[in-house]
């Protein structure tokens, strides 16, 4: 299911007054941004509502961004790709978070404890959304949430989200509810505002917050925290699945201390 646009894009807005800003780079990443796992090509019209950008920007943006190998083009469709150089990229990205290497086994153990599908996973923040990092699944159940490293969650209404906002600076956190209220639906911005203000108070009672339906319809999620002291980045551990394998009181009891328990393990390493 694609993010709606306002999630998508990443306002210039912010670096006005920032002589070192590369405004065309910028806009040439956001149409890069674009691009979700379930797309099947995206065209100049689309990639133009995603990103903000006016039409004729992003037909130059895509042409550029196709010479180069960023983008690959289907004249049958006309739609553009994601090209093998983004790949390299991705996979150096992810060669450089070495905490996966030491998260994945303790993610697949309480994965396998809770049972039921669930999926566990390991993120951290990209603009106005979360990005898995690493995943493990039960092998036990129904598998509930067809996600995988790379997918993108919403930061004000997933758990991952709503932990990282728990987590970080008041400063930040002020100004992200700013940005998100700015390309939030104003019909529902009200539930979203209430649901990120008790995930934080929540974060510093127990430790851990909760999404309940909020991100996905019949999917409950826990979420936690997670910083390294040997790494400035703020991560989040989320264990999620079906509401009915998931009901809110197993999350308070059981998940919610798990995914607390994990984070301290990971964090010893």
């Amino acid at each position: 299911m694609p993010e709606a646009a306002a999630d998508v894009a990443v306002g210039a807005k912010s670096f006005e007054g920032d002589r070192q800003f590369v405004s065309a780079l910028h806009r040439g990443l956001e149409v890069l941004r674009c691009f979700q796992p379930g797309d099947d090509g995206l065209g100049n019209l689309e990639l133009s509502q995603r990103s903000g950008l006016g039409p004729s920007t992003v037909s130059r943006i895509t042409y550029t961004l196709t010479r180069l190998g960023y983008l690959r083009y289907d004249a049958a469709t006309g739609r553009y790709r994601l090209g093998v150089a983004v790949l390299g990229l991705g996979y150096a990205c992810l060669a450089g978070f070495r905490i996966r290497e030491t998260a994945q086994a303790h993610m697949q153990e309480m994965a396998e404890a809770v049972g039921g599908g669930v999926l566990v996973a390991l993120s951290a923040r990209d603009n106005l959304r979360m990005v898995y990092l690493a995943c493990a699944r039960s092998s036990e159940g129904v598998m509930s949430l067809q996600l995988d490293v790379g997918s993108r969650l919403s930061l004000g209404r997933s758990a991952a989200g709503r932990a990282y906002l728990a987590a970080t600076s008041t400063e930040e956190r002020e100004r992200l509810i700013v940005e998100l209220e700015a390309r939030a639906d104003p019909a529902i911005w009200p539930a979203t505002l209430t649901g990120i203000r008790d995930s934080v108070r929540s974060v510093h009672e127990r430790g851990f917050c909760m999404s309940l339906g909020n991100w996905r319809a019949q999917v409950n999620t826990a979420g936690v925290p997670l910083r390294l002291a040997h790494d400035d980045t703020l991560y989040t551990l989320t264990c999620g699945g079906a509401a009915y394998t998931l009901p809110r009181l197993k999350l308070e009891k059981e998940v919610g201390p798990r995914l607390l328990d994990l984070a301290a393990r990971i964090s010893r390493h």
